[in-house]
């Protein structure tokens, strides 16, 4: 999981440099699409995915399924913030 939401953050880097001061860690939830990374980014999570064109567990932005923890994927992005 780490892994992935690293990929997210050098996407994220690359796509939208400003995107740390775009988000709201009170805000932040895994679990709704409109108040994920994607979400405050891009209105909600699947307009994020379509609009980089990612499939959004493999860069961190959602669970997979391996890994399976909300809590602690929120955990690791706040950690990015």
């Amino acid at each position: 999981m780490e892994d992935n939401v690293l990929r997210g953050v050098a996407l994220l880097d690359e796509k939208v440099p400003d995107w740390r001061e775009r988000i709201n860690p009170d805000r932040l939830s895994m679990v709704l699409c409109n108040s994920c990374i994607l979400g405050q980014l891009f209105g909600n999570y699947f307009e994020g995915t379509r609009i980089l064109g990612i499939y959004g567990s493999d860069y961190g932005f959602n669970v997979s399924d391996e890994d399976t923890s909300y809590p602690r994927l929120r955990q690791l992005w706040r950690e990015q913030l």
